[in-house]
């Protein structure tokens, strides 16, 4: 009977390591793909910021409309060079928050 429980310990043990292992390596991917989603929504933030800036020194005379439609596409193509690809109604968003911290930024000078 002895052997018994001693089998039954080690299979008990081994079956918690492997719980382990798996619940360590889903975490880790879980850590991973987070990271990557922040790093992603950083450099979109980037992206947008740098073309309100591109697009307000390059087309001052025109109008809100057509800067906002020059940013779109001016963040879509370099979004994609770094294959990066969101739709156009979330980068929209960014870079309208982008131009409000500009818009800020521009009346604090």
């Amino acid at each position: 009977m002895e052997w018994f429980t001693e089998g039954l310990s080690e299979c008990v043990f081994a079956l918690l390591g492997i719980a382990l292992t798996l619940l360590a390596s889903r975490i880790g991917a879980l850590a991973g793909r987070l990271a990557r989603e922040k790093l992603q929504d950083e450099r979109v933030r980037e992206v947008a910021a740098t073309c309100v800036r591109a697009v307000e020194q390059m087309y001052k005379d025109r109008s809100g409309k057509e800067k906002l439609e020059k940013a779109l596409l001016m963040g879509e193509k370099l979004l994609m060079k770094k294959g990066i690809r969101i739709g156009a109604q979330e980068l929209r968003v960014v870079l309208e928050a982008a131009l409000s911290e500009a818009k800020g930024a521009f009346r604090e000078k």
